[in-house]
């Protein structure tokens, strides 16, 4: 290697940022042994070079601040605090007044007027059938996992439901009751839920009570609507009897479960309709 090619700037401004192979630092280093005036020129390159990484530690923070998380958290929510209290203050100025007004005017009629007590006096729900003597609930919940379910949610109109549901029974009874619960399927089957030997009502004294008792019913695989009741009386009664009256109603609704809301006969009645489809 001739000298003139070994003494270029450029080479040993490489070497002195390790950009050069293993061969051509070994052939600079072969040359700097003999060549004072490249030596004296790499010490300059190498003073230079630990001087302006000095200069760039110093333009560095030293230490990156760490507030935790606790810290971090305060913060957001006194952000989120600041935005929903701006918020609030723009809705009660534009039309928030206009609503809690309506609310107010709403609530004296609702509560005030003869007619709108006549209604609540005439409602068929759960109050209702409470003032007669009993009150009864059906809780669902949805299979989300293979053993995993969401939480309990009562029934109220149609309720669309999947095979391997769970459903339960709740009601409260203010006198004694023989109470069974049985269901309907759309092509007319009826099939008992609750009986007790030999097929017939149980007897329930006053009180709270489930069905089933601490766990759930666990729903077939049939796929179609399907009517659930819960039926009490003061004398007892026989599952024929129940059946045929159940089957008779559902014929004389026209085969429809969506007006089968009730069972005539010497009982009281509260249902639910259900429609299970596949889980998708």
């Amino acid at each position: 290697m001739k000298e003139r090619e070994v003494c270029c700037l450029n080479q040993l401004q490489a070497y002195v940022e390790h950009r050069l192979s293993p061969p051509e630092q070994r052939l600079i280093e072969s040359h700097l042994a003999s060549c004072a005036s490249c030596r004296e020129q790499l010490e300059s390159m190498q003073v230079l070079e630990e001087w302006v990484v000095r200069k760039y530690k110093t333009l560095q923070p030293t230490e990156i601040p760490d507030p935790g998380a606790d810290v971090l958290f305060a913060q957001l929510e006194k952000e989120n605090a600041q935005t929903q209290e701006n918020f609030f203050q723009r809705w009660w100025k534009g039309v928030g007044w206009v609503v809690v007004a309506s609310s107010l005017v709403l609530a004296l009629v609702f509560f005030y007027t003869p007619f709108f007590r006549n209604m609540m006096s005439r409602e068929s729900g759960s109050q209702e059938f409470l003032a007669k003597g009993w009150r009864a609930q059906m809780l669902y919940g949805r299979r989300i996992g293979s053993k995993t379910y969401s939480r309990a949610k009562v029934a109220e109109g149609k309720t669309i439901l999947s095979p391997f549901d769970t459903i339960q029974f709740s009601y409260t009874l203010s006198n004694t009751y023989f109470l069974a619960i049985l269901g309907i399927n759309q092509q007319g089957r009826s099939f008992s839920i609750l009986l007790c030997k030999p097929n017939v009502g149980c007897l329930r004294k006053p009180g709270a009570g489930t069905y089933p008792e601490n766990r759930s019913l666990i729903l077939d695989e049939y796929i179609g609507e399907e009517r659930y009741f819960v039926v009490v009386a003061r004398t007892n009664f026989s599952w024929k009897t129940l059946k045929q009256a159940v089957e008779k109603e559902w014929k004389a609704k026209r085969r429809r479960l969506q007006h089968l809301d009730t069972i005539p006969g010497p009982w009281l009645s509260r249902s639910w309709w259900v429609e299970k489809k596949r889980r998708r």
